[in-house]
C-alpha cells in the first residue's frame, strides 16, 4: 500500500512515517518547506516539494493531485494546518485516493472553539462554554465582570492573549475579527488522540493526565469520542483537549490535525505484514513511546538542524517569530 503524507516538517509526522514503514506501507512525502526532516527518513520512499499551501493552493493541490497519480496512492494523510486547504479541493482530489480527513465543513467547524462549541451543543456533547464577543465594547464588559476567571483571545489565534489578572491589552474587536472567551480557572486537563473512521473510532488514547487521574475519568473521554465519531460520522484523525468543568469532564478544543499524541503508537508489526487499509494500521498498533531519534533512522535528526536553520532564516527574512515561520506557508486563512 502507498501512503502520501504532507507536513513533513513535524517530528510528529516523522513518527508516523517510520510507523506506516513498519507496518509495511511504502510512504512518500510532500512538503513545500525544502529540507523538511522527515525526508530523510529511511521510512521514506520518495518526497516531494510542493508549492505553498497558503500562497498558492491550486497549485498546491494540484501538484497532490499530480503526486497521486504518478505514485498510485492508495491512501492520502494530510497531517497539519495543510489539511484545510487539501480539503477545500477535496472534490478535486477524491475521487482519486482515499482522504483520511473529515469533510471540509467539519473541518472548519473544528477550526474555531467557539464553532467547535456550537457544533456540540446541536449534538449534546458536553463541552466547555466558548463566548464570542464582535465588539469592543462587549468585550470590554465582559472582562469587567468576568476577567478574573476567563482567557480571552482572537477567534483564529491558538494561544491567549488575555489572561486571568492581565490588564486588557490593545486590541481590535469586530464581527470580522471576533474575539472569544472561557472560563480558564480549571485545572486538570486531559488530550486524546484518536482515529477514526466513518464513524467508528480505530483507536484512541488519553495522555497528559492530572497528577489524581482516575480511570473513570478516562473511559468518560473514551465515551465523549466514541458518541462524537458516532453521531457526526467522523473520518480522520482527532485531537482533542478536555478539561473539567463544574465536576465534569468536558470537550474544549478540538482538531483535525495529528497531534503529540502519535508518539504513544507503536507498531506491533516486523514488517513482514502488507496493509490494504486504514483499519489495517489501527489493527497493528499498540501503545508504546516515540522519539524522533532512531540508531536505525539518524539522518532525520542531523536533517532537524538543517531545517531549524532554514526556518530561522525565512523568519527572520519577514520579521516574525519562529514559530510562525515554521508555518507560515501552511497556515489556513481563507475562510474563517
Amino acid at each position: 500500500m502507498r501512503i502520501l503524507l504532507t507536513g513533513g516538517r513535524l517530528a510528529e509526522t516523522l513518527h508516523l512515517s517510520r510507523l506506516l514503514h513498519q507496518l509495511g506501507a511504502q510512504v512518500i512525502v510532500a512538503d513545500s518547506l525544502p529540507y523538511n526532516f522527515t525526508s530523510l527518513s529511511c521510512s521514506i520512499r520518495q518526497s516531494y516539494s510542493i508549492p505553498p499551501a497558503q500562497k498558492e493552493p491550486m497549485r498546491f493541490a494540484y501538484s497532490l493531485l499530480d503526486i497521486i497519480r504518478k505514485e498510485a496512492i492508495s491512501l492520502f494523510i494530510p497531517t497539519c494546518e495543510e489539511l484545510y486547504t487539501v480539503l477545500r479541493y477535496e472534490t478535486l482530489l477524491r475521487p482519486h485516493v482515499e482522504i483520511f480527513a473529515p469533510s471540509f465543513k467539519n473541518s472548519l467547524a473544528a477550526l474555531s472553539p467557539f464553532r467547535f462549541y456550537d457544533w456540540m451543543k446541536t449534538i449534546q456533547l458536553p463541552t466547555l462554554p466558548v463566548f464570542r464577543f464582535t465588539s469592543i465594547s462587549s468585550i470590554m464588559s465582559d472582562i469587567q465582570l468576568h476577567g478574573d476567571t476567563r482567557v480571552y483571545s482572537p477567534e483564529w489565534t491558538s494561544n491567549p492573549i488575555i489572561q486571568r489578572n492581565d490588564s486588557p491589552k490593545s486590541i481590535i474587536c469586530t464581527p470580522k475579527t471576533p474575539w472569544i472567551g472561557w472560563d480558564g480557572t480549571h485545572t486538570k486537563r486531559w488530550k486524546s488522540y484518536s482515529w477514526i473512521k466513518q464513524g467508528v473510532v480505530l483507536f484512541h488514547v488519553t495522555y497528559e493526565h492530572p497528577n489524581d487521574e482516575t480511570p473513570q475519568a478516562e473511559r468518560q473521554i473514551k465515551e465523549w469520542i466514541t458518541s462524537f465519531a458516532k453521531q457526526t460520522l467522523y473520518t480522520g484523525q482527532l485531537s482533542t483537549r478536555f478539561v473539567e468543568h463544574n465536576n465534569q469532564i468536558v470537550a474544549h478544543t478540538c482538531s483535525p490535525e495529528i497531534s503529540d499524541g502519535i508518539y504513544s503508537l507503536e507498531g506491533t508489526n516486523n514488517g513482514e505484514y502488507v496493509i490494504h487499509s486504514i483499519s489495517d494500521i489501527a489493527m497493528n498498533v499498540q501503545q508504546g513511546l516515540g522519539s524522533s531519534f532512531l540508531l536505525t533512522d539518524p539522518i532525520p535528526t542531523i536533517g532537524s538542524f538543517l531545517q531549524q536553520l532554514v526556518i530561522t532564516y525565512r523568519s527572520f527574512q519577514r520579521g516574525i517569530s519562529k514559530k510562525q515561520g515554521a508555518k507560515f506557508d501552511i497556515e489556513w486563512g481563507v475562510e474563517r
